[in-house]
């Protein structure tokens, strides 16, 4: 299989992750982060709050930026589905597309 497929198939990969990752809402703690309480924890250098830094700071940047955010996700769940190909040394697209396809149901969150 032809590099140029390999990036050819990438980049429809990631336009495809970045469309769902545009429509994916806020869950969880995001809503929190993303309004003034992260702020607020930012203010107080996330004193007393769980000690990790740089993924407090990181969430406030991700959820603060919507072309940040789209693009991590996406380039994070591409990679998910690239690296499995570049380690086992395979030359066929198709076990990049089955992960796609399997990924789909773990992106689901209503």
């Amino acid at each position: 299989m032809s590099t140029k497929r390999l990036l050819s198939f990438s980049l429809v990969l990631f336009a495809v992750f970045s469309i769902l990752v545009l429509l994916f809402p806020y869950s969880g703690d995001d809503w929190a982060w993303g309004s003034e309480i992260g702020l607020d924890r930012l203010e107080t250098r996330f004193e007393s709050y769980n000690g990790r830094y740089a993924g407090n700071l990181l969430v406030l940047i991700l959820t603060r930026s919507n072309i940040l955010r789209i693009f991590v996700i996406s380039a994070s769940l591409m990679s998910i589905c690239i690296f499995p190909r570049l380690f086992s040394k395979s030359k066929s697209l198709l076990g990049v597309a089955f992960t796609a396809v399997l990924l789909y149901p773990f992106s689901y969150n209503p």
